[in-house]
């Protein structure tokens, strides 16, 4: 599913973001990557999602390599993998369920199949009687479920949550990752960063732990 290998990554000829970073996941599996802010959490998301390559290494997802990944393969892969962030990235002009449809919409699926699929994830995320309202009127937490329920939309065989406790209160933040824990149980491979490491131990799953960009 997915193979980090010798991972590596320098800005500017000089800032080692990670080095040397290895580890894998197989399908459904629940990877807790914790460490302060600035070790390298969110930069290993971003190479993992192949919006920046390594300096040295490689990434598979897949059949998707960082090595040989082109141009015109990128949407296939994003397309096949779920991305949550911190600022849930709504669109206020739609209400729930438009957004949800929006992310089916883009990669061509319509009609009653996505109708079908947008009441589904709505219902994992537990925000059906929401269906119809704006994103505005949801309390943070119930953004950060709509935001999961759009990376959800696809099916994807990856979901990766980069902190998506950050501005959430301790039970809001409590019931996204037993959220995300139940999705990897559903079958789907999940990596959640968060700086608050006692926030991730009460779930089961592998925890990877950076420190200045080195994986201890």
């Amino acid at each position: 599913m997915l193979t980090v290998s010798e991972i590596t990554k320098i800005y500017d000829e000089k800032w080692v973001a990670l080095e040397r970073v290895s580890f894998s996941a197989g399908k459904g599996e629940f990877v807790k990557l914790v460490g302060p802010s600035g070790s390298g959490k969110t930069t290993l998301l971003k190479l993992i999602y192949m919006e920046e390559r390594p300096t040295r290494g490689e990434i598979r997802v897949a059949d998707f390599s960082t090595e040989e990944i082109t141009p015109r393969q990128l949407p296939l892969l994003r397309r096949r993998l779920g991305v949550v962030f911190q600022d849930f990235r709504l669109l206020c002009d739609r209400d729930v369920f438009a957004n949800v449809n929006l992310a089916l919409g883009i990669c061509g699926i319509k009609g009653r199949r996505a109708t079908k699929r947008v009441t589904e994830v709505l219902g994992v995320v537990g925000l059906s009687a929401k269906s119809h309202e704006n994103p505005s009127s949801l309390s943070g937490g119930e953004k950060q479920k709509l935001a999961i329920a759009r990376a959800l939309a696809n099916n994807p065989y990856l979901l990766l949550a980069d902190e998506p406790t950050g501005s959430l209160d301790h039970g809001n933040a409590t019931a996204i990752i037993d959220l995300l824990h139940h999705i990897s149980q559903m079958g789907t491979t999940v990596i959640v960063s968060s700086h608050k490491d006692d926030l991730l131990e009460t779930w089961p799953g592998r925890l990877l732990r950076l420190e200045n960009g080195k994986l201890i």
